[in-house]
């Protein structure tokens, strides 16, 4: 096993550190029936984390709770032909101009979203997945979302990271399926390693075996650090070495949205 320098496990664990702040409030809880996972997943995941234009995850919802306007029981080939044609027309109606990015699109007919529940014969997304990730099927589970059209590696291992730690125990966080490689991360892994580094999944497991911290604490804290707090490369040097230097950032950003909040208060009164 390789052996890490000091300063290298001090800067893995400060870098996780800062994921208690993801994972108490930052991250949602867990999606309680079927419509909620799916919107959920079209949100957070899906469109969110690709960057893609709001639009697209309104018209995501508007299409889910018009395609089912109760509870989801059931998912069909016809349902998710009837979603897509659904979406078309609102797409239509009130984005004319913005196209519908037909192929990285999750809502359609053919391998999208609906399309993999149904020949998987299940209706929830979140529970079919939660469950190959407890029985052990990692693989499995990777390659279900996946499939899913518009979903590449980094938003499969970012979904399946976010449900690892609302279900499986720590000593079962070591897998390279639960590492989303995202611009933070690896800025992270230049300020661990040096700047020839190149990002590899494996190191940062073994990384996080020598240090007190979950490679799944290490990920979420990369990204909460890097996007939330320092907001570019020099800061973000500054905070993996020095946590103190955090506070007065993390003390900037609550005084800078305080005063959106209040600027919006004062619009509506």
């Amino acid at each position: 096993m390789k052996k890490y320098k000091k300063h290298q496990i001090d800067l893995a664990n400060n870098t996780a550190s800062y994921s208690t702040i993801f994972w108490n409030g930052w991250l949602e809880d867990p999606p309680k029936t079927p419509k909620q996972a799916l919107i959920q997943f079209m949100n957070n995941y899906a469109h969110e984390r690709q960057g893609a234009a709001q639009s697209y995850r309104t018209l995501a919802n508007l299409t889910i709770n018009k395609t089912f306007e109760n509870e989801i029981t059931k998912i069909n080939k016809t349902d998710a032909e009837k979603a897509w044609n659904t979406y078309i027309k609102i797409a239509d109606e009130k984005y004319p101009k913005q196209g519908l990015n037909i192929d990285r699109n999750p809502m359609r007919s053919d391998k999208g979203v609906l399309k993999r529940l149904s020949e998987e014969k299940s209706v929830n997304l979140y529970t079919y997945t939660r469950d190959l990730l407890s029985s052990n099927q990692v693989p499995a589970a990777y390659k279900f979302i996946r499939s899913i059209r518009g979903i590449g590696d980094k938003i499969t291992c970012l979904y399946l990271r976010d449900i690892a730690y609302h279900h499986l125990k720590p000593d079962r966080h070591h897998h390279p399926h639960f590492q989303p490689i995202d611009t933070w991360v690896e800025q992270a892994l230049k300020i661990i390693f040096g700047d020839k580094h190149k990002t590899n999944k494996q190191e940062i497991l073994e990384l996080c075996k020598q240090t007190d911290c979950s490679p799944l604490d290490f990920n979420a804290g990369a990204w909460l650090a890097g996007n939330a707090i320092a907001r570019d490369y020099g800061r973000f040097v500054e905070i993996l070495n020095e946590p103190e230097e955090a506070k007065k950032l993390i003390d900037s950003r609550i005084k800078e949205q305080e005063r959106r909040t209040t600027s919006m208060k004062k619009w509506l009164n």
